[in-house]
C-alpha cells in the first residue's frame, strides 16, 4: 500500500518501518497542500446523479449526508471499516448504523475485521499523526470496493464532522480516486451539522462520546496529560 503524494513517509523522520507498518508523517505546510492551485475543497458536478459508496463511520453522522444526497438524486450503498475501540464500542455504533440504514432502505456493506493491532503498530510513538493512517487505511479501502463494484465515486461521512481534518480529508479522497479510477465526490456535509444531531436525538440514535480509537478514547475520559504524561 502505498502513500498519496503529499502524505510520503519522511527520509528523515524518526520511524521505523515494519512489513505490514506504515510512516504518516505529514510534513507539508498548508500553502503547499494543492501546489498553490484552486482550492481542493470545492464540490464538482452537484446536478449529476451517480452511484456512490458512503463510507460511514457511525449511524448519527451519517444521516444528514444520506438526506443531501438523496436529495440530488444520487444512488447509495453504505460501507462500514473503521479503528473504533474498544471492540464493544465497535460494535455499538455498527448496531446503530445498521438499524438506521434498514429503516432508510440503505443497502450496508460492512468490513468485520476489527484491526486493533495494526492500528497500534501505525500509531505507536507517532500519536499526534494517527489521524493521517486512519484517514488514509479507511478511504482507502473504500477507494477499492468502489472500483471493484464499479461505483461511479465514493465519499465519507467524515466530511461532516466538524472536528476532523476536513482539508486533508479531501485531498486524500482526491488522490485515492485518482488512483483507483473512481471518482471521490466532495461536498461539505458540515452544512447539516446541527439538523444530523438534531435528527439523531430525536430517532434515539445510540451518539459515542469520543472519535473513536484507543487514543481519543483516553483523551476524552481521562484527558491528554494524563494518558501522555
Amino acid at each position: 500500500m502505498g502513500w498519496v503524494k503529499g502524505f510520503e513517509p519522511s527520509a528523515s523522520g524518526a520511524t521505523i518501518l515494519r512489513s505490514n507498518q506504515l510512516s504518516y508523517t505529514h510534513h507539508a505546510t498548508k500553502a503547499s497542500l494543492n501546489n498553490g492551485k484552486a482550492p481542493i475543497c470545492q464540490p464538482e458536478n452537484l446536478d449529476i446523479a451517480m452511484k456512490i459508496l458512503l463510507h460511514c463511520c457511525c449511524g448519527p453522522c451519517a444521516i444528514y449526508p444520506v438526506i443531501r444526497m438523496r436529495d440530488q438524486g444520487h444512488q447509495l450503498r453504505a460501507f462500514y471499516y473503521n479503528h473504533i475501540h474498544p471492540y464493544t464500542e465497535w460494535q455499538k455504533r455498527h448496531d446503530t448504523l445498521a438499524e438506521w440504514a434498514r429503516e432508510e432502505e440503505l443497502p450496508l456493506i460492512v468490513d468485520e475485521r476489527y484491526e486493533l493491532v495494526n492500528f497500534l503498530k501505525n500509531a505507536v510513538f507517532r500519536e499526534e499523526q494517527r489521524c493521517l493512517f486512519c484517514y488514509h487505511d479507511r478511504l482507502e479501502k473504500a477507494a477499492k470496493i468502489a472500483h471493484k463494484g464499479k461505483f461511479e465515486a465514493f465519499t465519507t461521512t467524515l466530511l461532516y464532522s466538524k472536528f476532523q481534518q476536513h482539508e486533508k480529508i479531501c485531498e486524500l479522497g482526491r488522490e485515492l480516486g485518482r488512483r483507483y479510477g473512481v471518482k471521490f465526490h466532495y461536498e461539505d456535509f458540515r452544512e447539516g451539522w446541527r439538523e444530523g444531531i438534531d435528527l439523531s436525538k430525536k430517532k434515539e440514535m445510540y451518539r459515542q462520546q469520543y472519535c473513536g480509537c484507543i487514543y481519543s478514547e483516553g483523551e476524552r475520559y481521562l484527558g491528554a496529560k494524563k494518558l501522555y504524561g
